[in-house]
């Protein structure tokens, strides 16, 4: 069983507003040089988050309310979960449970061999924050107020609330991700560190309450005592995990696509960049921001048009970049291409697990698509 097998560590979730297109790799991922499509699963609604895999079973949400239970080797639907309003939410696992928000105001955790309910905890506002499950305890954000639930019973550990400047509304509604014995919460424009055992806080970013002047924060990356994030303002930011001070930033021109949110590993921190329509991915020094290797994208699809659409995933030394034509897999220390999958365009989410690939794409949204490599028969 892979530890992180949706966002928190080193998985994203959350990278745009929506809640929407957000990829999940679980550390043993496959390499696939030649695939043949399994089957495909259609939801009669659009998906609403990532689909997560688990013990060959596919997990996913849809703006019909549903949460799907799905066999990844046969396609068959194992069980479905109706809840009150459309779902935005990757779903995370742990202990034989599977937990996600709705937009109708609740949070559930369901049995993952029934789709029944074990325990659900109503927040009184929706959320489109991706839960992370760490040592038995889930957390999660909505609306002004950040939870730390007992995963098993639903039984509140600790919350955290605060109380923004004035008439000025903000959200706790970035996906967490877990430090050295803290949690990273945030959402428009402001990061949290907040001490695991008790919910306090350590540390905000930034500092000053002038919240009109700070702008949207993707979810962080953590290594090594370095927090590293994007803004809306083409910008990675690595922060002082310990204090919340400043490293680095690198700014970008862009103005044809956004950026997505970060990736570490072994030392680099792995993001996307267009200028001027020149489709690139490339690896940052952690400590110094300085780069290591920069990767046309756009010439290794034979494809003026292609680029980035989802957070980077680094595994077993290769960095998995889903593109608008294909999945891309580079070297981590050199940026040389190892593989290309292409297929059709519009890539959105995917999810990977023993030599099974699930996406489904912005020009297919409403179904699941489910590739295995041949050399894995």
């Amino acid at each position: 069983m892979p530890e992180n097998t949706c966002a928190g560590g080193n998985v994203h979730r959350n990278y745009s507003f929506s809640g929407r297109g957000i990829l999940s790799f679980p550390k043993f991922l496959g390499i696939f040089s030649n695939p043949k499509e399994l089957w495909s699963f259609e939801t009669g609604s659009d998906i609403g988050g990532s689909p997560i895999m688990i013990e060959q079973t596919v997990f996913m949400g849809c703006e019909n309310g549903k949460l799907y239970a799905i066999d990844a080797l046969s396609g068959k639907e194992k069980w479905v979960f109706q809840s009150g309003d459309k779902i935005y939410s990757t779903p995370a696992y742990d202990g034989g449970m599977v937990f996600f928000a709705s937009e109708d105001d609740y949070f559930y955790a369901l049995d993952t061999a029934s789709g029944e309910v074990v325990w659900k905890r109503e927040l009184n506002i929706s959320t489109i924050c991706s839960p992370l499950v760490m040592s038995g305890i889930v957390y999660f954000g909505a609306g002004q107020t950040f939870y730390a639930l007992d995963s098993q019973s639903g039984r509140e550990k600790w919350v955290f609330k605060y109380e923004f400047w004035k008439e000025v509304y903000k959200s706790l509604e970035l996906s967490p991700t877990m430090g050295d014995a803290v949690i990273f919460v945030g959402g428009d424009g402001f990061l949290f560190a907040l001490n695991i055992s008790d919910g306090s806080k350590k540390w905000r970013y930034p500092e000053s309450e002038d919240v009109f002047c700070r702008t949207q924060m993707g979810t962080p990356a953590f290594s090594d005592g370095v927090l590293c994030f994007v803004t809306n303002e083409n910008t990675y930011v690595a922060l002082d995990a310990n204090n919340g001070s400043e490293i680095w930033k690198k700014e970008f021109d862009t103005v044809t696509r956004r950026l997505y949110d970060p990736a570490i590993a072994g030392g680099l921190v792995f993001c996307n960049d267009i200028q001027d329509y020149h489709h690139s991915v490339f690896a940052l020094d952690l400590r110094s921001g300085q780069e290591v290797w920069k990767t046309d994208i756009a010439s290794l699809f034979w494809n003026d048009r292609n680029y980035v659409e989802a957070p980077p995933c680094i595994a077993e030394g290769i960095a998995h970049f889903v593109t608008r034509v294909g999945l891309l897999g580079l070297d981590v220390k050199t940026g040389k291409r190892k593989w290309i999958v292409r297929y059709e365009s519009g890539h959105h989410a995917a999810a990977i697990a023993d030599g099974i690939l699930c996406y489904y794409s912005w020009k297919h949204p409403r179904c699941l698509k489910t590739f295995k490599d041949r050399r894995r028969q």
